[in-house]
């Protein structure tokens, strides 16, 4: 909103809001929370998800230490979802994997639940640091 960003040459006003690409969520009167760039959405079937959402749940289960949600190409569904995930040594792959799909299923929606988890013993990164969702 212009009154917590004031004035920009370089992006355009609409109803008092610049079009930045990032999606925020209103706390309270001027206090927001960055969600997620609207670029990094995955669409699902029409769905849009946001892959930060599945990553917050799946980092909080016993035996995850790291975790990258992404979207790959589906030509029926549009995208479907990948998680590439770090696990602790001491946790079995499959009990592991039945665990993830089913804390997702109880807390969010079904089409967020990932069509393919990888377990990796890092994430790649690019030539700028940034982790690589491949």
């Amino acid at each position: 909103h212009k009154k917590l960003l004031g004035t920009s040459n370089s992006l355009k006003l609409k109803n008092s809001y610049y079009r930045t690409g990032d999606l925020v969520e209103f706390i309270e009167d001027k206090k927001f929370r960055f969600l997620n760039r609207k670029s990094e959405m995955i669409n699902v079937g029409g769905y849009k998800v946001n892959p930060h959402e599945i990553e917050e749940v799946i980092i909080n289960i016993n035996g995850i230490k790291d975790v990258i949600v992404f979207g790959r190409k589906n030509s029926l569904l549009g995208n479907v979802i990948i998680a590439n995930v770090i696990k602790t040594k001491v946790k079995d792959e499959l009990e592991l994997q039945n665990l993830i799909k089913k804390t997702i299923k109880d807390k969010l929606q079904d089409y967020k639940v990932p069509q393919k988890i990888n377990f990796v013993d890092s994430f790649g990164l690019s030539r700028t640091g940034k982790v690589e969702k491949i």
